[in-house]
């Protein structure tokens, strides 16, 4: 699955939120599986996007 179809299925759903475990569900690849990742302006737009992908990548994330 690639990243516009993630993306697109993420922001598609009528939910404010989605949970990390939905996010997994998306794309259970494991890239990014035991890494720690900060995002930076993580709470909106690409930031967000950004950080929904990595974590259904496998990463810990922390948004700052």
């Amino acid at each position: 699955m690639n990243l516009r179809r993630s993306i697109k299925k993420i922001f598609s759903c009528n939910k404010k939120h989605t949970t990390v475990a939905e996010i997994k569900l998306l794309n259970p690849t494991n890239r990014f599986k035991g890494r720690k990742i900060v995002v930076t302006g993580g709470s909106t737009g690409i930031g967000l996007a950004i950080a929904k992908k990595l974590i259904s990548e496998g990463a810990e994330i922390l948004i700052a």
